[in-house]
C-alpha cells in the first residue's frame, strides 16, 4: 500500500503500483483524461508500465467542453 497525492489530496493505492492500478483502484476508467506524474505528462501507452512510488504527485486532467 502506498500513499500518493491525487489532484492535491492524499490517497492510498491499495493494489499494485502502476498508473493503471491507480486508475482502477480509484475508479477513473470511464472518463476521458490525461495524467501528469510529478508534473510530467505520461502517455496513455505507458500507464501500465509506469511505476508509482510513495509520495508521488498525480494530476488527473479532464477535458472540459463549452465556450
Amino acid at each position: 500500500m502506498i500513499t500518493l497525492q491525487l489532484n492535491g489530496e492524499n490517497k492510498t493505492l491499495h493494489v499494485g503500483s502502476s498508473i493503471v492500478d491507480a486508475i482502477n483502484d480509484w475508479q477513473l476508467g470511464e472518463q476521458s483524461f490525461a495524467i501528469a506524474l510529478n508534473e510530467e505528462f505520461i502517455p496513455k501507452s505507458s500507464y501500465s508500465t509506469t511505476s508509482l512510488q510513495d509520495g508521488d504527485r498525480i494530476e488527473v486532467l479532464i477535458p472540459m467542453q463549452g465556450g
